[in-house]
């Protein structure tokens, strides 16, 4: 007896399952805050995957720009959005890592606020120095840039 009951519980539960399915998403389109003005790196590339983006989740993928103070704006602006998953930040290392030990009265907390989610684009960095600069390696240019400050 006690067998026949766990059996109809097993199956109960398994029939339950099916029925607490997630809803889809997305449902309406989705805001993508870049929090640089528009024509920038940032937006270029909101620009080329909110397409492709769209095309594969089924749903238009709207390019939020919220330019000002180096990305602070538009990174307070997503973190007081509605967390939905229909509020997403396109941030970059200066949004992320570099502004908040930058600026004192920083908006947010990256770490606390806000869950990566992809890396999308690995954009590499250069220093470059005008021709005049004789330094050729970043160790002389720090030493060149000590014996001259300001």
């Amino acid at each position: 007896m006690k067998k026949i009951h766990l059996v109809l519980l097993a199956v109960l539960i398994v029939l339950m399952a099916g029925a607490a399915s997630a809803q889809n998403y997305p449902t309406k389109p989705i805001n993508l805050i870049v929090p640089f003005a528009p024509g920038g790196a940032s937006d270029i590339v909101a620009r080329i995957i909110s397409p492709l983006l769209g095309k594969e989740l089924g749903q238009q993928i709207v390019v939020d720009n919220r330019g000002g103070a180096s990305g602070n704006i538009g990174v307070a602006y997503a973190a007081r959005a509605s967390n939905d998953g229909y509020n997403v930040l396109l941030g970059n290392i200066g949004t992320m890592a570099i502004n908040p030990a930058l600026f004192k009265k920083f908006p947010v907390k990256p770490v606390r606020d806000f869950v990566a989610v992809t890396q999308v684009v690995d954009a590499p960095t250069a220093l470059v120095l005008h021709p005049s600069i004789p330094a050729k390696t970043v160790k002389e240019f720090i030493e060149y840039a000590k014996a001259r400050p300001g």
